[in-house]
């Protein structure tokens, strides 16, 4: 049965390792630094700010720990120390200052009842590990972290193969918590969810205080971003990946930017070198405070950075042609800074794509259609760098005119209306994850994001509407959140519906995932910023009656979209329906709760796994379900073989022809055709990465939604009637039976 405070002792661990250190620092800085004191002086940036300093606090302590190879399981009397000290300084600074770092606002309140709404939903919706998905890869990643007590892994987790190097700090602050609390990494998992959830909140409204420099506003854009279902990116039962740890840094770092952008005086702007000396000397608390998220950020998931470059990049283009409009001067915004910084950037990435260009025509020849995914996106960079060097307007909206009619002639229309009619979607490849396929003007084959991958949700309606509301508004009233958000509502659409720059983009990041454009989480805050500009409008006298009316009626129309979407979270026949149908529950919904968690995850196999844990050896390989495969990988210090396409590194064909025997054991041809496996795989000296621990777990529960499509799981009467002979039964628990594959002829016949 399962508790209605489900895992409340691992939500106090939450707090002390990722919270209360960093809050202590934070405390100890703002009495320092009066720079620090301003960024911190609400409540969202310090409770950001105790999570950032207390992640990179543990990831210091544990780096040192690896290199002096000590067990993290032995590090609690370090933590007790640090947090000794750190409180014996802060009540230190506190009796020399007497003064308090947090100011009080009016509408405080309602943001602590937003936090605690959020919270408690997420507490009981759980995170999205009742899906067999890249949250149990990550988990397995930081399991093998908490038995080899070290960031750099000598064997590969999950099926034992050395594998591509991913950021560790948030698997290792995951493997610390694991370590010190003894909770398992699926519970810790499945409680972060709700303060990840409410960090990413607070993130969205920082980053809309610093671009709209209001409360109110800033409110409403973290209200659009808790009902707005998004994209996949968006979803806060997800708030445990790596990625949206990285999100809520990713916000924090624009708060701090803006913070300072809009900081700037008059006597310097429009120097550069006066812009910098500003910078260095009056801010250089933000800047610190910067570095540090960006050091953060590229050591839990740098894809972030990438975005974080392309949202200030079209921001440093769009500012710098304002700046050359009459009228068009922002206040508070370093100018010449951001136009160097654009034209500069321009150069490098330009210079990058053809390097790249050139090195795979050497190497291996390009098609037409490639070798233009590369010049078209340069090309187009190009012509706007020239469009800021030119000082005739029309010269310069002639190139710009150019530069849109030559993206347009990439863009894939049959793939844009696909958008609204699935049934013309793309070819697609071997699995759902990968892109489609779409032809060149020359026949070649280019990459496009599909719009199944939870990216038609994001863009229908609200997503699509953004893009006109953002263009105008940056055109009624061109302040600096107007012009970031439409830039990057712009830039966020063409990425999804050209090939070409789709194409260049997968290239030049070498990212297998790049359809997750980041910047299209800024929906919300478009959204947020016109209802509340037409609202103001609508309740402000001086403007004619007709003219109120219509903000009115705007107001009420984009309340009604955003009220549509929202819908999702308050439908319990949806939830019904996914149940039935065996299909995960993305978006949070207040009738979805911990027991569909509890169901289908690893939590009730419990007292199994830990019998498993002192009868496999280090390193064994386990043969089971795939769902089974990864509840053991991210708990025991194991090796599985049945895995998702897109987690496997190499070719597995042996490994599949095994399971698919294992699978029907009560064909007699199977059962010999295994014998002669093993026999095979002794004289070879056991290639194929096989140890002398090679095990079958067979997975027994009935209610898992997860192992009704598993043949393994469904056939499992097969190899349970079947086994004598070619394994021997070591463990019958309540859910989990251990069966130990033997190794010799003699102990096949000792076994029959």
């Amino acid at each position: 049965m399962m508790p209605i405070f489900f895992n409340l002792e691992s939500h106090l661990w939450i707090a002390y390792l990722l919270f209360l250190n960093g809050f202590l620092l934070s405390y100890c800085l703002a009495t320092w630094s009066v720079g620090y004191r301003e960024l911190v002086s609400n409540l969202e940036a310090q409770v950001l700010a105790a999570f950032s300093l207390s992640l990179g606090l543990n990831g210091v302590v544990l780096l040192v720990a690896d290199t002096l190879a000590m067990s993290w399981q032995n590090l609690l009397p370090v933590f007790v120390c640090v947090t000794s000290a750190a409180l014996i300084l802060t009540c230190y600074r506190f009796l020399v200052c007497r003064q308090w770092a947090l100011t009080f606002d009016r509408i405080l309140w309602f943001r602590v009842g937003l936090y605690l709404l959020a919270f408690v939903i997420l507490f009981y919706n759980g995170g999205l590990i009742e899906q067999i998905s890249d949250a149990w890869w990550h988990m397995s990643l930081a399991n093998e972290m908490v038995h080899s007590s070290s960031f750099t892994l000598e064997r590969g987790h999950l099926d034992g193969i050395s594998q591509r190097y991913y950021p560790p700090l948030w698997h290792g602050n995951l493997a610390l918590l694991r370590s010190l609390s003894g909770e398992q990494l699926p519970v810790i998992w499945n409680s972060f969810t709700a303060w990840g959830a409410v960090l990413k909140l607070m993130g969205v409204y920082l980053f809309a205080l610093a671009l709209g420099r209001n409360t109110a506003l800033a409110v409403l854009a973290a209200v659009m971003f808790m009902l707005l279902p998004g994209i996949g990116i968006s979803y806060m039962r997800v708030s445990a990946w790596p990625s949206h740890v990285a999100y809520a840094l990713w916000f924090a770092l624009f708060y701090v930017v803006f913070c300072t952008l809009y900081s700037v005086t008059s006597k310097v702007q429009g120097s550069v070198v006066g812009e910098l000396k500003s910078l260095f000397a009056r801010h250089h608390a933000a800047v610190a405070v910067a570095v540090v998220l960006l050091i953060q950020i590229a050591l839990t998931h740098q894809l972030e950075l990438v975005w974080f470059f392309v949202a200030m990049l079209g921001f440093a283009f769009v500012q710098s042609m304002c700046q050359r409009s009459a009228g068009g001067n922002l206040a508070g915004s370093y100018s010449a800074t951001l136009y160097w910084f654009f034209q500069l950037s321009v150069v490098v990435i330009v210079c990058y794509t053809m390097l790249l260009l050139g090195e795979k025509a050497i190497t291996r020849g390009v098609s037409i259609d490639k070798a233009l995914a590369h010049i078209i996106p340069a090309s187009v960079l190009g012509l706007c760098s020239l469009a800021l060097i030119f000082k005739r307007r029309r010269v310069s909206v002639g190139i710009l005119i150019v530069a849109a009619v030559l993206f347009l002639f990439t863009v894939d229309y049959k793939h844009l209306v696909s958008l609204f009619v699935p049934d013309m979607a793309l070819p697609s490849q071997g699995y759902r994850q990968q892109p489609l396929l779409a032809e060149g003007l020359f026949d070649g084959v280019l990459f496009v994001p599909g719009w199944h991958l939870q990216l038609r949700e994001g863009f229908l309606f609200a997503g699509i509407l953004a893009i006109p509301i953002a263009v105008v508004m940056a055109y009624l009233k061109p302040t600096v959140m107007n012009l970031f958000l439409a830039v990057n509502a712009v830039l966020a659409f063409a990425f999804c519906v050209s090939p070409y720059f789709y194409q260049w983009l997968t290239d030049v990041l070498r990212y297998h995932s790049a359809w997750r454009v980041a910047i299209l989480l800024f929906t919300p805050l478009v959204l947020a910023q016109s209802i509340f500009f037409l609202w103001a409008r609508a309740t402000d006298k001086s403007y004619s009656k007709g003219s109120r009316r219509m903000a009115g009626g705007l107001t009420i129309a984009l309340a009604l979209i955003v009220a549509k979407h929202a819908l999702v979270h308050f439908d319990g026949r949806r939830v019904d329906l996914k149940q039935q149908s065996s299909s995960a529950q993305r978006h949070w919904s207040v009738f979805y709760g911990q027991h569909y968690v509890y169901t289908g995850a690893s939590f009730k196999y419990q007292s199994d796994i830990d019998s498993l844990r002192g009868l496999l050896p280090v390193g064994a390989i386990v043969l089971t379900d795939i769902s089974t495969s990864y509840y053991l990988a991210a708990e025991l210090p194991i090796t599985v073989k049945n895995l998702h396409l897109h987690h496997r590194m190499a070719s597995r064909s042996y490994w599949e022809r095994v399971l698919r025997r294992l699978c029907y054991l009560d064909q007699e041809e199977n059962k010999s055709a295994l014998a002669l496996q093993f026999s095979a795989m002794l004289k070879r000296g056991k290639p194929h990465g096989v140890s002398s621990g090679q095990y079958f777990v067979v997975n027994k529960d009935q209610n898992n939604n997860n192992m009704q499509n598993d043949c393994l799981s469904q056939r499992r009467r097969a190899f349970i009637n079947n086994y004598q002979g070619l394994a021997a039964l070591e463990f019958d628990g309540e859910y989990l039976m251990l069966f130990r594959f033997l190794d010799s002829a003699s102990d096949r016949h000792a076994g029959k």
